[in-house]
């Protein structure tokens, strides 16, 4: 079975890394083998360091993307706060403008007065032309953010497992310790390698 298969391959991973460390003449090459994939074989250092570097490479993008839409969502979550804001207090400040005795009108309310005119100054900052998008639209928005966040972190969290596996290969096969050994063996990824042909689409 397949599982029987991939412990015999593990036990002659280790066998063989044990027996690179004790002699420093030898070397692994290897051959890498993705179950169920068109993907190349990676079957000299170059080609396995290449690969690294290009996962690597995606990684950081990967990374990027997911903090540019967390930065959306903050400044989403932002503009609902002022907008929430301006609106509770807008009805107080109202008041205050048909007020008789202004000066004392603001004296009582000076809380919600204040918190209305700072709502105020940032939304003439953030919409110049004065329209404001309501509550509703903000809300519509920052879930849409939301749900592409997390289809984002699934494409960082799986080239973040595909790195990893790749940076402990990698470190093992160009150990100081190790020159050439004329054989190769086998590295079966992970079931999750099995979602690689979907998101290498998107790149």
């Amino acid at each position: 079975c397949v599982n029987c298969f991939i412990c015999f391959i593990t036990l002659i991973l280790c066998i063989l890394s044990i027996f690179s460390r004790c002699y420093p003449i030898i070397t692994l090459h290897i051959s890498y083998i993705v179950e169920g994939s068109d993907k190349p074989h990676y079957d000299t250092r170059e080609n396995l360091q290449d690969n690294y570097e290009s996962i690597n490479s995606k990684l950081q993008d990967a990374r990027k993307t997911v903090k540019s839409t967390e930065d959306k969502i903050k400044e989403i979550n932002e503009q609902i706060h002022y907008t929430g804001q301006y609106l509770a207090n807008k009805p107080v400040y109202g008041q205050m403008l048909k007020s008789r005795n202004k000066k004392r009108f603001r004296q009582e309310h000076s809380s919600e007065i204040s918190l209305y005119e700072n709502a105020v100054k940032f939304l003439k900052n953030k919409y110049p032309d004065g329209k404001i998008p309501s509550t509703k639209m903000l809300k519509e928005e920052k879930e849409h953010l939301t749900l592409q966040k997390a289809a984002q972190l699934d494409t960082y969290n799986y080239f973040k497992e595909y790195q990893k596996e790749l940076r402990m290969v990698c470190s093992n096969i160009f150990s100081p310790n190790a020159s050439y050994l004329d054989i190769s063996y086998f590295i079966i990824k992970p079931s999750y390698l099995k979602k690689e042909s979907t998101f290498f689409k998107k790149f």
